[in-house]
């Protein structure tokens, strides 16, 4: 059985990725290569299928955006979906050391 990926363990694992990928840099490499790999070694199970994730390095400026489903007519509006959709996390409430992000 999967465990929850619940906003405390992820803070507490991201944390812990963090460390590593700044210390070790044959993990920093698998992070940048193969991040799903990276995330199993650290939080100890698979991401789901469906989720995609990528490391970059701290060069330059990099900005992913995911862009909404399309909707249909018969799909809740804004505020009923609101109303009825589960929790997110923030990844931004994580902070940054790097000193160039500001959020």
């Amino acid at each position: 059985m999967m465990n929850l990926w619940t906003t405390e363990l992820v803070k507490e694992k991201m944390a812990e990725l963090y460390k590593k990928a700044a210390t070790d840099e044959a993990f920093r490499n698998l992070c940048l290569q193969e991040p799903r790999e990276a995330i199993r070694q650290i939080f100890g199970q698979e991401l789901p299928q469906n989720f995609r994730i990528r490391f970059v390095d701290n060069a330059g400026y990099d900005l992913t955006l995911v862009l909404p489903d399309l909707r249909t007519d018969d799909e809740l509006d804004e505020k009923k979906l609101e109303s009825v959709a589960g929790g997110t996390f923030d990844f931004f409430s994580l902070g940054t050391e790097c000193g160039k992000c500001h959020v």
